[in-house]
């Protein structure tokens, strides 16, 4: 039996709206596997930790 291979997307909420869209802009139409997804949100919150990372499945 297979397992069907999840992949994940991100979104960023931040207090300013123009660091929003340019980090939503440079995410847009990427999917990531699990670690891979783990790795891009540990980057995103220490690069801006007043910003808040959403995992859409």
């Amino acid at each position: 039996m297979t397992t069907a291979k999840v992949y994940y997307k991100l979104e960023v909420l931040a207090p300013c709206e123009e660091l929003a869209k340019e980090i939503n802009g440079a995410l847009e139409g990427q999917i990531f596997d699990y670690e891979t997804m783990q790795l891009k949100k540990l980057e995103i919150e220490e690069l801006c930790p007043e910003c808040i990372v959403i995992v859409k499945r």
